[in-house]
Order: C-alpha cells, then structure tokens, then sequence
C-alpha cells in the first residue's frame, strides 16, 4: 500500500508540473520490464518450472497491446493516474499468474526437497520425534505438515534421543553434528540436490538410537 501510494503521488506530481511524458515513459518502463522477465524466465528456467509458452506468448501479446495504448496520446490523456496505475497493476497481477502455472518463480530445488519431504513423511510415523539440525527444514515442514524443531547444539540433541530413546533427524551433509558414544547412527534416506553452478545440498535423513552396548560406537563426525 505504501509503494502504491508513493506511486500515485509521484504520478500526481508529474501530471500537475507538465510532466506527463515522463510518467508514460515510467509507465512503458515497467512493461517492458515485465515482458523482458517473463521473457528471460521462459529461456532460462529449467524445464520443470519453465513457464508454457503459450502463458508467455500471451503475456507478451498484452504486454504489446498495453505499451501500443499508452503510446497513443488521446488515450494517455484520457487516462488518469489513477487508472494507468490500476492497468499497470493488473498486468504486474497478469505476470505473477503467467509465472504460477509452473511454480517458475520458484527455485527447481523445491520439487527436489519436496519429494524428499513426501518420503520422509512416508517412513516417519506423526508421533515420531523428527528433529532438524542446523537448518530451519522449511521447505519439508511445509510438505509434511509438522512442526520440525531446529537444534544446533549436539548436547540438546543428545539430551531428545536419551529422552525418547531415539528421533529422526535431518542433516545437511555439509554441517554434520557428532555423536557421543551412547548414539547410534542409521541412515533411512539420502538425496543430493545439487545443481551445475549451485551450493551443494547433500541430505540425510537419519534415525538415531540409544546404544545398548557402550563399546559398540564412539563419538565420530556423524557423516561419515
């Protein structure tokens, strides 16, 4: 609301002062930067979240249209502030649903995170303890539909699994906890999301127990 107001006084100012061309040309402005977004999302994408072509082409088409009308003077002089700034949001409303139809604003790791999260929601039963560690684990919060508390400190993790005789927990491979020697480590899932030019995004999910026999682990980077 503020941006919109800003917006509309600015547009005020220069209409007032004379200056309507330069509120036209801010007007074509942020057309063309919407139609050149959509356009270098479309290219650039992958192909699981690229837009269809047929939603950009459209786009584009309105886009055309919208710019074609502004560059008519009968028509910006009979169009208000506030009416160019209503076009121009509908079509900024235009481009966000252009984008949705393949998730394309998101990042193509999503889906990855999300197939992890539903296997994770197929082998961890709602009343399992499932922690997170390092990590916020938003993404698998989402798609599994449960609260993921997040650790960061080894012994508060050690403390749960002695409390519950054992947990769930996620790890990011590039930020392992170690473990005393009491816990014992079983791998139940591994992914990599990693993409060409990208952090790396090594996953585990991991179930941890109370070792019944002291002699049987010792403390370890738990990656490895």
């Amino acid at each position: 609301l503020l941006m919109a107001a800003v917006a509309l006084r600015i547009g005020r100012s220069l209409l007032e002062t004379g200056r309507a061309g330069l509120w036209s040309a801010l007007l074509k402005l942020h057309v063309v930067a919407l139609i050149a977004a959509a356009a270098g999302l479309w290219l650039w994408k992958p192909q699981q979240i690229k837009p269809p072509t047929w939603a950009v082409a459209g786009f584009v088409v309105v886009g055309l249209i919208f710019l074609a009308a502004l560059s008519i003077r009968r028509v910006r002089r009979g169009m208000s502030v506030e009416h160019s700034a209503v076009a121009l949001t509908l079509f900024a409303a235009l481009f966000m649903g252009t984008m949705s139809v393949h998730g394309t604003l998101w990042r193509a790791k999503r889906f990855d995170h999300r197939r992890f999260a539903l296997r994770i929601a197929s082998i961890v039963k709602p009343t399992d303890p499932l922690l997170g560690w390092w990590h916020a684990w938003d993404i698998e919060r989402y798609y599994i539909d449960r609260n993921i508390p997040m650790l960061r400190d080894e012994a508060a993790l050690a403390s749960v699994i002695r409390e519950h005789s054992f947990a769930w927990v996620l790890v990011d491979l590039d930020n392992v906890p170690v473990l005393p020697d009491d816990l014992h480590k079983q791998v139940e899932l591994r992914d990599d999301f990693s993409d060409p030019g990208d952090d790396d995004d090594r996953v585990e999910l991991w179930r941890l127990t109370l070792v019944q026999d002291p002699d049987r682990g010792h403390a370890q980077p738990a990656g490895q």
